[in-house]
C-alpha cells in the first residue's frame, strides 16, 4: 500500500510538478493552496507526510507546523521552501517538522528526505549550511531566541529587504498589522532605528549564530 503524501504549496507550477514527480511512489493528494485550509486537508486526508510551503496565502506555514502535528501527529512534516536559511530550519524543527528542504534541491534528494522521515527520522538538507559564528552568538542570538514564528518571519522578511506593504502582501496580512509587528519587533530585539531592524533581519536570512540539525548523508544529486 502506497504511503499518502498532501502537498501544501500555492504556486501551480509548483505543486503539480511534485504531484508528477511522486505519484508513481506515493498516493499524492492536494495541493492545498491556502493556509487556512492545511490543518482541515490534514484532518481530513491523514497523510504519512505534509510537505509543506512556508510562504502560504492566508496562513504562514511556519506557524501551521504545530497544528498540523496535533491534528494528526501521524503526519511528518516535511517543509519544502525556497529559503536556505538555517534560523528557519531551526525553528521549524522546535515546531515539529521532521524534514527541512530548499526547493532547488533535486528529485532524489527529495524522495531521500521522504524516505528518511517516513523511517522516523530527521532531514535537514546539506544545502542550508550551518554558519560558524566565532563566540557562540552572544546577546543578539538571545534577543533572536525571544522571537515569536509571526515575528521571525515578518523580520526574515525585512531582511530580504521588504516594505511593509509586500510583507502585508506576502503574508496575507493588513499593513496596520505589519507596522504593529515592526513596532514590537524593535522594542524586544532593543533598536530604536529601522537600520538596526533591518540589520537584524539580514543577520536572519544569514542564519547567524545558530545550532546545527544533523541529517543523514543525501544520495548523490541527479541534476
Amino acid at each position: 500500500m502506497k504511503r499518502r503524501i498532501l502537498l501544501a504549496e500555492d504556486h501551480v507550477l509548483v505543486g503539480e510538478g511534485l504531484r508528477v514527480l511522486l505519484s508513481g511512489e506515493y498516493e499524492v493528494t492536494g495541493p492545498v493552496r491556502d493556509g487556512r485550509d492545511v490543518v482541515g486537508a490534514v484532518e481530513r486526508e491523514r497523510p504519512d507526510v505534509v510537505m509543506l510551503d512556508l510562504s502560504l496565502p492566508g496562513r504562514s506555514g511556519l506557524d501551521l507546523i504545530q497544528e498540523i502535528v496535533r491534528a494528526h501527529p501521524g503526519a511528518a512534516v516535511v517543509v519544502v521552501t525556497m529559503h536556505a536559511e538555517h534560523l528557519l530550519a531551526e525553528r521549524a524543527f522546535q515546531l515539529g517538522a521532521a524534514g527541512f528542504v530548499p526547493k532547488d534541491s533535486s528529485a532524489s534528494e527529495l524522495r531521500w528526505a521522504i524516505e528518511t522521515v517516513l523511517a522516523g527520522n530527521r532531514y535537514l538538507s546539506p544545502r542550508v549550511r550551518k554558519p560558524e559564528v566565532p563566540g557562540g552568538g552572544g546577546p543578539e542570538r538571545e534577543a533572536l531566541a525571544r522571537l515569536t514564528p509571526r515575528q521571525l518571519v515578518i523580520l526574515r522578511a525585512i531582511g530580504r529587504g521588504l516594505g511593509t506593504e509586500a510583507i502585508a502582501e506576502e503574508l496575507g496580512l493588513s499593513v496596520y498589522t505589519v507596522y504593529y509587528h515592526r513596532r514590537n519587533l524593535r522594542r524586544i530585539l532593543g533598536v530604536e532605528s529601522e537600520g538596526g531592524l533591518e540589520w537584524y533581519g539580514s543577520r536572519v536570512v544569514a542564519g547567524e549564530g545558530l545550532d546545527g540539525a544533523g541529517a543523514p548523508p543525501p544520495p548523490p544529486l541527479d541534476q
